[in-house]
């Protein structure tokens, strides 16, 4: 106690009830009524006790037969492990990756094709842009020229084909036109 005097001041101050309580206990250690009558009952109960948790843990099941497992459940048991997906996932990205880094799709830089690959791809694919999306592609220069198409139309021809739809024209129309 005297190695331990300043702690007990320390709590003296800090909570004399505490100070007092502690010191009464080992002053004056009680023990509680009837204790060391019920003692040896209470020993002998938690014993009892014991053993029979222990034999409900013990069931006598009657030893049956291992099922034999073929080579082909193992196979089947073994590819369903969640890490056997994620390893074969991660290596499949692997693969890929590699293949992506090894024969780039696209060299570096910009595509050059030639006037000729553009055109040739415009005339086999020109029913899949519309004239306003081709006029926006062009520089202002040509989209600015006059362009006309020549055809290869008798006047008798267009006045046979007016002459026939002529009901269908709206006039307002041709007087724009003309």
């Amino acid at each position: 106690m005297k190695k331990n005097h300043h702690i007990q001041e320390e709590l003296e101050n800090i909570s004399p009830f505490l100070a007092h309580l502690r010191q009464e206990e080992i002053e004056n250690p009680k023990v509680p009524d009837g204790y060391f009558e019920t003692i040896e009952d209470n020993i002998w109960a938690r014993i009892k006790a014991e053993d029979e948790a222990e034999s409900w843990g013990k069931v006598n099941v009657p030893s049956s037969p291992v099922p034999k497992v073929t080579w082909l459940q193992r196979v089947k048991s073994w590819l369903l492990c969640p890490q056997v997906g994620v390893s074969f996932a991660l290596v499949l990205v692997a693969v890929f990756a590699l293949n992506i880094l090894v024969n780039p799709t696209v060299e570096e830089g910009n595509i050059v094709l030639t006037e000729e690959e553009i055109d040739e791809y415009l005339e086999e694919n020109i029913d899949q842009f519309s004239e306003s999306l081709l006029l926006e592609g062009m520089s202002e220069e040509l989209a600015d020229a006059d362009i006309s198409i020549e055809l290869n139309i008798d006047d008798a021809d267009i006045d046979a084909y007016l002459e026939e739809n002529i009901g269908e024209i709206d006039p307002n129309l041709l007087e724009e036109t003309w």
